[in-house]
């Protein structure tokens, strides 16, 4: 199973790349991912 997704991702690496649909319990989580690459993005600049 983990094969057949990786295959379906194709090259990407990072799953904000990727148009996913979240479940009401992946919120707090995928808006902490967010969060912190917009301030590692800020950081950078």
């Amino acid at each position: 199973m983990i094969e057949a997704v990786q295959q379906n991702m194709g090259d990407v690496t990072a799953l904000s790349d990727l148009k996913l649909i979240m479940l009401p319990g992946d919120t707090a989580a995928v808006r902490a991912r967010l969060k912190l690459k917009k301030l590692i993005e800020q950081e950078k600049n």
